[in-house]
């Protein structure tokens, strides 16, 4: 005769019952409304033109902080409680609260060593130390996640902020290692083209416009955002000007005329095209580009540096120091800007000069 296995109590049973609702309401209730919440903030921020977060991304990043909050307090023992942990910190984050974010993510492997989100709670520590422009703690940080999680699926993210972190510093060769890295991991479109154009800036602040020329044209055939396809021509033609090749780079320029139009641009186009034509010796042409567009783009910095760079052509290239004088004059009605200060200080120069040819007259 089998032994006779009494079954649960009633007791038991109810007691099972009240855990597995209990559960079910900290993720109902809760956590389900907190990772929705997220959702919706981060698609309303990907929406932004900017990098603040909008009024809709704020509320529903409030909301998730909230939710996550009633988890933890009601819920103390749910399984759910690293989770809600982490997205609230990443919640904070998010809305750029990165102190905030900071002490939810510097404590979370203490309160859960064994948590799957460790290594992106740690990463995202290292984020928050970026933008708040600590660069030398965010590049630790991103170093340690790199050696302890060698699997960490975000791999593309890590090595591109740690280039980034190291562009900020401006260690160049290390920032080229990390966008190197980057440019291996990726693999979406996007990932690739911003690996490609960040490793071309990296090259290029480090005096090597050679390399940073191939790289922009390598970026060029993958990347299909109009802004940023601008930014890459532009620091393309930037890089054939530092190499002396004025006539390519004059010549480059003037195929992105439309693409300048299309984004509201030309007058940054204008700048650099006018400046290859005066360093080919085409000074007057430049001179009467230079004016063209102070005409057609008035009272912005296009025309501050139009206005400028007026005056310095007349002061370098033709030696003729009362026309420079009166060109840099110009400047001294318009805003405060990074070019009225260079104006006032060369006219303030071209003056001692005359006066010094005065005496020795």
């Amino acid at each position: 005769m089998r032994p006779f296995h009494a079954g649960p109590s009633g007791l038991r049973i109810l007691g099972l019952v009240l855990l597995v609702a209990a559960s079910g309401c900290a993720y109902y209730n809760t956590f389900y409304l907190a990772k929705k919440y997220y959702r919706d903030g981060t698609r309303a921020q990907e929406r932004s033109l900017t990098d603040e977060p909008t009024p809709e991304a704020a509320t529903k990043y409030d909301l998730v902080i909230r939710q996550c909050t009633k988890l933890l307090t009601d819920y103390p023992k749910s399984k759910w409680v690293d989770d809600a942990s982490y997205m609230m910190g990443a919640a904070f984050y998010g809305k750029r609260d990165y102190v905030a974010a900071m002490k939810r993510f510097e404590e979370f492997p203490t309160k859960f060593p064994n948590s799957p989100y460790v290594a992106d709670a740690r990463f995202t520590e290292g984020l928050s130390h970026y933008r708040r422009k600590e660069y030398v703690d965010a590049d630790s940080i991103f170093r340690d996640v790199d050696t302890r999680f060698p699997k960490f699926p975000r791999r593309w993210e890590l090595y591109y902020y740690a280039g980034e972190a190291q562009s900020q510093l401006k260690y160049y060769p290390a920032a080229e290692y990390w966008y190197g890295r980057a440019l291996d991991a990726a693999n979406a479109r996007h990932e690739r083209s911003d690996a490609l154009r960040r490793l071309g800036d990296a090259y290029f602040r480090a005096a090597r416009p050679d390399t940073a020329v191939v790289l922009y044209a390598r970026c060029l055939k993958v990347e299909d955002r109009g802004k940023q396809r601008l930014d890459v021509a532009l620091s393309r033609g930037d890089a054939l000007r530092d190499m002396r090749h004025y006539q390519e780079a004059l010549d480059f320029l003037q195929e992105w005329k439309i693409y300048a139009m299309t984004e509201s641009r030309e007058g940054e186009l204008g700048l650099r095209v006018n400046e290859c034509m005066a360093l080919l010796g085409r000074s007057n042409e430049a001179i009467g580009g230079y004016r063209n567009l102070i005409e057609k783009f008035p009272r912005t910095a296009v025309a501050y540096e139009a206005q400028f760079r007026i005056g310095y052509l007349y002061e370098s290239a033709f030696q003729d120091f009362d026309s420079a004088a009166r060109e840099y004059d110009k400047l001294r009605s318009q805003p405060q800007s990074e070019f009225s200060s260079q104006a006032l200080r060369r006219a303030q120069n071209l003056s001692t000069l005359r006066s010094y040819r005065t005496a020795m007259a």
